[in-house]
């Protein structure tokens, strides 16, 4: 028996393939924006791609673009909560920084987690991110590296990406180094 996990979000989906002691064999990232049906095509031959063939599947689907697959999902928040669990068994909270939203899940040991969502603004989501990383000419694998590196945090708004965006450049403006700026992220 495998056990097939999909996240679709709004910028990306992937797909995870594990065995039956739950081992992560295969994965596939996948850069799908948006619920159209060659989207859904794409995503089915990921699939067949990362899927053993003849094989019984439990699959489990979770994120905003859940119902292009036409499946049950599961509630992102318990997704998250439960991937944290399993993962690092002792973690108290997770966050998730998703192209169009932002998670933060907090009391991961207790019955009742508690979270809070950001989806009001791009400001804090992987979109406006990733954007800002290509701004400044850097590959997103170079940000922990940098930001390891940072030795002061600069003011920058948090609630609205055009007020963070200004804020960026202006401190690259005033001369903050740009390790300190990505610090703003962590």
């Amino acid at each position: 028996m495998y056990y097939i996990g999909i996240d679709i979000g709004s910028a990306s989906t992937c797909i995870a393939l594990l065995n039956e002691q739950r081992e992560l064999i295969k994965h596939r990232y996948l850069i799908l924006k948006g619920a159209s049906e060659e989207n859904r095509h794409l995503l089915q031959e990921g699939l067949k791609e990362i899927l053993p063939k003849d094989s019984i599947y439990k699959i489990a689907v979770s994120a905003s673009g859940s119902e292009m697959l036409k499946l049950p999902s599961i509630n992102e928040i318990s997704a998250l909560a439960a991937g944290a669990q399993y993962v690092a068994p002792s973690a108290n909270s997770v966050m998730e920084i998703g192209g169009g939203s932002s998670k933060y899940v907090v009391d991961l040991q207790k019955e009742h987690i508690q979270f809070a969502l950001n989806d009001n603004c791009s400001a804090g989501t992987g979109t406006f991110f990733a954007a800002q990383m290509q701004r400044l000419g850097l590959p997103l694998e170079k940000y922990s590296e940098m930001v390891a590196k940072a030795k002061s945090i600069p003011n920058i708004a948090g609630r609205c990406s055009v007020f963070a965006k200004t804020d960026i450049i202006h401190s690259q403006q005033a001369g903050v180094k740009i390790e300190d700026i990505l610090q703003v992220w962590t």
